[in-house]
């Protein structure tokens, strides 16, 4: 009796014909499989590219405008910009370095770099100083003979001051309650004439009282600042001469301010008013690795 039932052709039984199906199911197998691998390679793609979207929001400060509100919150003027989750005002500011540096031990690193700080402080953060456009205060941080030497470009009766002696916000615009944000980096090394040589790299954010503006960075006017301290310290200088020194420096640019108070060598806000500076490249500008260069200088 033949055992082979009849819905079974007879081709199914020669082992040729077999092995030669074995090799296509399996040659199947694997298109199948990499059909799916490539499926699960673009699901992953997306998926990074979600992530990596989300993290960008998320570190720009956007993210929880975009979960929120995009609407300006006076209460948290910070929020929605790329300075939200920026420390708040002196905490930004890096704490003194206590690395030894040449000849120089930890702690007269330390005691430098906290100089170094506390002139920051009060050059960027001082209300007295960036609205009252009073300069004594940092003058008086300065060597002596750094001080003498700073003088004469400050400009009586119009409270203004280089923009790397001190921040100076316009007399029209007035700064909002909450603490400016900081964000960067201090850097210590030697200069040329021994002393020591303190590079700092910071991204100070402004917030403005800004009634009716409902784009929070239409109120948010941001500097980005390089600048070289040398601080003398020991014998081999004049009393005069020891002390911190502003010396040749990359300098200040902003981001997002009105261009008529920036020319004149003050910070305001943009308040959405065109010309309005430093809206062009954005990623370099935050990006404290990029050169400064002339980033944001204003024509008008």
């Amino acid at each position: 009796m033949n055992d082979v039932p009849v819905d079974v052709h007879p081709e199914l039984l020669d082992p040729k014909w077999q092995r030669a199906a074995l090799r296509r199911a399996k040659a199947e197998v694997r298109r199948s499989r990499r059909r799916r691998s490539r499926g699960k390679t673009v699901a992953a793609l997306i998926a990074v590219v979600a992530v990596a979207a989300v993290s960008y929001l998320y570190f720009d400060g956007r993210l929880d405008g975009l979960l929120t509100s995009t609407t300006r919150d006076p209460a948290k003027p910070f929020l929605g910009t790329a300075a939200a989750a920026w420390a708040d005002g002196a905490a930004g500011f890096a704490a003194p370095s206590t690395t030894p540096v040449g000849t120089y031990t930890g702690d007269q690193v330390a005691a430098a770099t906290e100089q170094v700080r506390k002139l920051l402080i009060t050059s960027r953060l001082d209300r007295r100083v960036i609205e009252g456009h009073d300069a004594r205060p940092v003058l008086d941080l300065l060597a002596p003979d750094a001080s003498k030497s700073v003088q004469p470009t400050l400009k009586p009766g119009t409270g203004g001051s280089p923009r790397w002696l001190h921040a100076s916000i316009a007399k029209e615009s007035r700064l909002a309650p909450a603490e400016p944000k900081v964000n960067g980096i201090t850097t210590v090394g030697l200069a040329e004439d021994g002393a020591l040589r303190v590079t700092a790299k910071y991204l100070i954010a402004y917030a403005f009282e800004a009634p009716g503006i409902s784009d929070p960075e239409d109120a948010v006017a941001t500097e980005r600042l390089e600048i070289n301290y040398e601080v003398r310290t020991g014998v081999q200088w004049r009393k005069g001469e020891r002390g911190v020194w502003i010396v040749k420096s990359p300098g200040v640019v902003a981001y997002a301010y009105r261009c008529k108070p920036w020319n004149d060598g003050f910070l305001a806000p943009s308040l959405g008013s065109a010309p309005s500076g430093g809206r062009g490249d954005k990623l370099s500008f935050f990006d404290l690795n990029t050169p400064l260069t002339t980033y944001g200088i204003c024509s008008v």
